[in-house]
């Protein structure tokens, strides 16, 4: 990572990190009010999405707390004018995956099973089973294998992954998606404290007044942040410092390293020592490092909302801005923000989101220049019902994005029923260009709470790689992967 990366970072950490820390102030400074506007609006985007999605949300909380199984089958289907030539894309339309998952959490036990079907009668299937520290995995062309975490990590090791400290009970469990949040906030936290302490009050003001809200004048309260370059040289000097002392901000770092490296074997990963190789480089090159002239951020609050935004970093010449507005109505929301570019290009994002309680009607689009990418999302809501159609539309009139057609689309349509113990949906994702349909997929899923979940067993014999030798390992899969692709030619 180079200099000016770690930089600008940390420059964006300035701007957003007191957006996301909840705190409580009385006789508030306008810093204090600044902070605490862009806490409670990045809330209400919260609030919004959980509105929407509340019972998504509470099945997806049960799946990770509870025990529970589900049954999904993928289909394909391809259009008979389809260019296919050599006959592969209709092949699709016979092709089928059967899918079967057991899963407790708590206790680190999943089973997984997915079949693959050609013309309603089964080709293969895949088994992979997780029972706290140890994975295996079978298929119907290989023998079944089965390795615990401490031996994958010495494993990885020898194949240019030192320090991959894998524990499978830290990747896949509750306690390890809680794990990844504790450590969220207090990043978010513990590094809005360096910030807001680095900031003088002398660099906010605040006043009261009225602003333009979509044609509206909207009573407001106007809070202004002004960094100029000495100011922002100092609080990423102070964030950097933090950075490198900071023992358990080291230990976060170490822990996300890990979980990243996990799977990705031949990939250069950065070691510990690269990162704070850099953070001390950028430490030392701090006082000469090239920083914008100022950062000025005006926002208008109303009823805990930012109703209206004007951000502007200038260096030099240069300037880079961010206006827009934003009127919220319960769970509605429309917004507009513009991004202008120091070469005078300008981005457009805006949104209209409607939610009554039973209907979602939603937009988002975002423009440049000749292309423009815009999400629409209609649904019908009940406490035990969801019909959907959703879409994500591309428009490229320019023709610089290189893509193959003038507009293309992906939809997901499709139903979700909820009851007490069942989550059952069925989902359709479609994929067109120029109107024309290329392909879909089909998924019709079921999922249950079910009050036993045991480790999965094998009929095979498993062959259990944690008592082999790093060399023993790679002898065995290239015996493996031989014989897998002496049968995959044999059928073919």
């Amino acid at each position: 990572m180079s200099k000016k990366g770690i930089i600008g970072i940390i420059i964006a950490a300035v701007v957003l990190i007191g957006g996301g820390v909840a705190f409580a102030l009385l006789n508030k400074s306008p810093k204090q009010a600044y902070m605490l506007a862009e806490k409670d609006n990045l809330e209400n985007w919260q609030s919004l999405f959980e509105a929407r999605y509340d019972k998504e949300l509470e099945w997806y909380e049960k799946t990770q707390n509870e025990k529970s199984e589900s049954d999904a089958t993928i289909s394909f289907k391809v259009p008979e004018n389809a260019n296919d030539n050599f006959g592969m894309l209709a092949m699709l339309n016979t092709f089928s995956l059967i899918m079967n998952s057991q899963n407790d959490l708590k206790e680190g036990i999943s089973n997984n099973t997915i079949t693959i079907n050609m013309m309603g009668n089964p080709i293969g299937n895949l088994l992979v089973g997780l029972n706290k520290h140890d994975l295996t995995v079978g298929t119907s062309l290989t023998n079944t294998m089965k390795i615990d975490d401490k031996k994958l990590s010495e494993y990885l090791a020898t194949q240019g992954m030192e320090g991959a400290d894998i524990d499978f009970t830290e990747v896949f469990s509750p306690e390890g998606i809680k794990q990844q949040q504790q450590d969220a906030e207090y990043l978010a936290q513990h590094y809005f404290t360096v910030f807001f302490k680095s900031l003088d009050d002398k660099n906010f003001t605040s006043n009261k007044g009225e602003v333009d809200v979509y044609g509206s004048k909207v009573k407001a309260e106007n809070i202004v942040m002004t960094l100029d370059e000495a100011q922002i040289r100092k609080t990423v000097k102070a964030i950097l410092d933090e950075l490198a002392k900071d023992e358990k901000t080291k230990t976060i770092i170490e822990r996300n390293m890990k979980t990243q490296s996990f799977g990705m074997e031949g990939v250069e990963q950065p070691t510990m020592e690269d990162f704070y190789a850099e953070i001390d480089k950028a430490r030392e090159d701090i006082d000469s490092a090239e920083l914008p002239d100022e950062v000025k951020s005006s926002i208008w609050v109303n009823n805990k909302i930012i109703v209206n935004r004007d951000l502007t970093i200038t260096e030099k010449d240069d300037t880079f801005a961010v206006k827009g507005m934003r009127d919220v109505k319960k769970n509605n929301s429309n917004f507009k923000y513009v991004l202008t570019a120091p070469t005078g290009e300008e981005a457009t994002l805006l949104g209209e989101l409607v939610f009554d309680g039973k209907k979602v009607n939603d937009l988002i689009e975002f423009t440049v220049d000749q292309t423009t990418v815009t999400y629409t999302a209609n649904e019908d809501v009940t406490d035990t019902n969801r019909i959907f159609e959703r879409k994500i539309t591309a428009s490229d009139k320019s023709g610089e994005l290189g893509l193959p057609a003038t507009n293309g689309a992906i939809a997901w349509d499709g139903e979700m029923t909820y009851e007490k113990d069942t989550f059952d949906g069925v989902h359709n994702f479609v994929v067109t260009t120029d109107a024309e349909e290329l392909g879909r997929m089909i998924i019709d899923s079921k999922t249950k709470l079910v009050k036993r979940v045991e480790p999965m067993t094998f009929d095979s014999t498993v062959e259990n790689l944690s008592d082999k030798t790093p060399k023993e390992i790679d002898a065995y899969l290239e015996e493996v992967m031989g014989n897998l692709f002496g049968s995959l030619l044999g059928g073919m």
